[in-house]
């Protein structure tokens, strides 16, 4: 699976929410028509995020937040100097060359273009497809909350 499992304390063990990196970029993207200049080094941040999950999960869940916490990415090099702090079992240029590392970008993309690719993210609860524009974590959790009906839960 392509799937980067993350808990949030938000919902406890109510809720599970898992991370599908999908990279708005034609360059490894193939239901994306026309990449963005926002999304010229997305590829490069989805294949370190994935080698950063598999390297060290534990510190997946601040790397993924670091390179959201803006809405500009961070630069490249430095994302790429972030990552290599955190994978220490291996040099960094070996990890991003594991064909793992694209064979599950590769799932993660298929997935997205089944789910009828377009906007992200995408919330797949209960059969339903929910598309809705996120900025910020809040935002994420009104949308889910709506979805179980459960409005100013929080």
């Amino acid at each position: 699976t392509c799937a980067l499992p993350i808990s949030r304390e938000h919902y406890g063990d109510r809720l599970a929410i898992i991370l599908i990196p999908v990279p708005l970029n034609a360059g490894c993207n193939p239901a994306v028509d026309v990449t963005f200049p926002l999304h010229d080094y997305a590829c490069h941040y989805a294949r370190l995020a994935l080698v950063v999950w598999k390297h060290n999960r534990a510190a997946f869940p601040k790397f993924h937040d670091w390179l959201f916490e803006s809405l500009d990415a961070p630069p490249a090099g430095v994302a790429r100097s972030r990552a290599a702090k955190l994978v220490t079992d291996q040099p960094l240029n070996e990890a991003i060359l594991d064909p793992w590392v694209d064979k599950r970008l590769h799932e993660c993309v298929e997935l997205y273009r089944r789910y009828n690719a377009g906007r992200i993210p995408k919330i797949i609860m209960a059969g339903r497809v929910i598309t809705g524009d996120i900025k910020r974590r809040k935002d994420l959790y009104d949308l889910i909350d709506a979805a179980f009906g459960r409005a100013g839960s929080r």
